[in-house]
């Protein structure tokens, strides 16, 4: 006689959801295929804030790391004068009083060495200009005393490492975690405008 077919469930395609790697040309085209990933090979997690589909260990590289026409976001809700006003925030030490942290103070104003603000973007112009393979333009955004102890007012992006590759600037950004529907590629917009203030400066 005919034997019954178990009825098998999946909420995901197999793949080693801890370690998904991403080569692409442009942003928009390393966010497409990043959202994709996350489609078919998301794990769901329940966390206190509610059901997330997620990948751990990502890492997305992106070839041309540049601005795109407002023709090609617009397919996808994008504003590029928004990601341009982003970028300048990115870009900006201060802190706006309606904010607990920006990742433009963290980087250029909120770490102090004998009480005066660190920039800590023109630190690292100053190491490449003095050793252009120097292997020590690293710099935080965890703040131990405060992110660590107390667990609240934790930013996303939590370093960035510029390195000399081929004669050319490239940025290690790392997330902790990260919206990749509607965050990823608007922080990609901030990451280019810090890369190119440093390569310019540098």
């Amino acid at each position: 006689g005919d034997v019954p077919l178990p009825t098998l469930e999946f909420q995901r395609f197999p793949s080693g959801p801890k370690n998904h790697n991403i080569l692409r040309t442009t942003p928009l085209e390393a966010w497409r295929y990043l959202i994709f990933r996350l489609v078919r090979f998301g794990h769901r997690n329940k966390l206190r804030k509610g059901e997330k589909v997620e990948l751990q260990n990502v890492k997305v590289v992106i070839e041309k790391p540049a601005e795109e026409e407002q023709q090609a976001l617009d397919e996808y809700g994008f504003s590029l004068e928004h990601f341009h006003e982003y970028q300048e925030r990115m870009l900006d030490g201060r802190k706006p009083q309606d904010l607990v942290y920006t990742y433009g103070n963290r980087m250029r104003g909120y770490f102090q060495v004998d009480g005066a603000p660190i920039d800590g973007l023109q630190v690292m112009i100053e190491r490449l200009r003095e050793d252009p393979e120097s292997r020590h333009a690293y710099m935080t955004l965890w703040d131990n005393s405060t992110n660590l102890v107390t667990g609240r007012h934790c930013p996303c992006l939590v370093s960035i490492f510029f390195r000399r590759f081929e004669g050319r600037l490239t940025l290690t950004a790392t997330f902790r975690t990260h919206n990749a529907m509607d965050a990823w590629l608007e922080n990609v917009y901030g990451l280019i405008a810090i890369q190119r203030y440093v390569a310019r400066s540098e």
